[in-house]
C-alpha cells in the first residue's frame, strides 16, 4: 500500500507510508495499492479508479496510419531499395513491404466504416 494525496478528483502525489507530510486545508492522504498513478488514476466517489483510455476513431485511425507512410518510404520504394528498417514498427521490412502493410491496415479500417 501507498499513500496519495487528493486535491478533488485529482491525485496530486504518491508516497510511501510513513512519508506523508501536512497539507493545506481541502487535500487528504489516503491509502491507495501500489500500481496506482498520478497519471493512470483519479479520486471519485470516494475512491480511486483507472483513468479509461481515450477512444480513437476509426477515421483518425486511418489519418495517422496515412502519416506513418512518410516520404523517405515512399521514394525507398520507388527507388526500390531493399534494405530493410533496422528497428522500429516496420524493423526487417522493405520500405515497400512496410508500404503494403500499411495500407492493408488501413483497407481494413475502411471496411469498418
Amino acid at each position: 500500500m501507498m499513500k496519495a494525496l487528493i486535491e478533488g478528483s485529482r491525485i496530486c502525489q504518491i508516497v510511501a507510508p510513513g512519508s506523508e507530510f501536512e497539507v493545506a486545508p481541502g487535500l487528504i492522504w489516503i491509502d491507495v495499492a501500489d500500481n496506482v498513478t498520478e497519471i493512470t488514476h483519479r479520486y471519485v466517489n470516494g475512491g480511486v479508479e483507472a483513468i479509461p483510455a481515450p477512444v480513437v476513431s476509426t477515421a483518425d485511425q486511418i489519418k495517422a496510419l496515412e502519416s506513418s507512410i512518410t516520404p523517405r518510404m515512399i521514394r525507398e520504394a520507388i527507388a526500390g531499395i531493399s534494405n530493410p528498417f533496422p528497428g522500429g514498427p516496420h524493423a526487417g521490412r522493405t520500405a515497400a513491404q512496410a508500404i503494403g502493410d500499411i495500407e492493408v491496415q488501413i483497407a481494413a479500417l475502411r471496411a469498418q466504416l
